[in-house]
């Protein structure tokens, strides 16, 4: 377990990376979300306090993100106001879309369930990419980013448009 959290498998490395990307949509969308995506392939997620993520609101969110992005991608998910994700939710995340999602960062506050929830997530069910928790937002996007440069440099992202 490192400083942000728990891992499955280590994180990619991290250099400083120039902020070479741009917002290419931001909106909110039902059942309480709001999704900015960036150029880089980053896709975050902020989910309204309250909202419990059952398995119909995992589906509308990645459909959501699937009618505004094409591609693979690396997902930053603030998760700090929801007070529960059901176990059917939870096993619809652990899946990467076919190969979609590449990366996940969880911003899960420094307390609530969702870090346990997290830990549970990744215990029972099999999570193949790299996920990472944090305490906030700021070190999430920055390593979402990092991440997404890091991947570029291997051939899984396209470069920024």
């Amino acid at each position: 377990m490192g400083d942000n959290g728990q891992t499955r498998r280590p994180p990619l490395i991290f250099h400083h990376v120039e902020p070479n990307f741009r917002v290419v949509y931001s909106e909110h969308h039902p059942p309480g979300m709001s999704l900015t995506l960036f150029s880089d392939s980053v896709v975050h997620v902020v989910v309204d306090d309250g909202v419990v993520l059952d398995a119909r609101a995992a589906r509308e969110l990645r459909t959501q993100i699937a009618l505004v992005w094409h591609g693979p991608y690396v997902v930053v998910s603030d998760l700090r106001g929801v007070p529960f994700i059901d176990r059917d939710a939870r096993a619809l995340f652990a899946d990467d879309e076919d190969g979609s999602v590449l990366a996940s960062a969880i911003v899960a506050g420094r307390d609530g369930p969702i870090r346990l929830l997290a830990s549970r997530w990744l215990a029972d069910n099999v999570v193949t990419r790299p996920v990472v928790v944090f305490e906030d937002t700021e070190e999430a996007l920055a390593w979402g980013h990092a991440t997404a440069a890091e991947l570029r440099a291997a051939g899984q992202l396209p470069e920024p448009s």
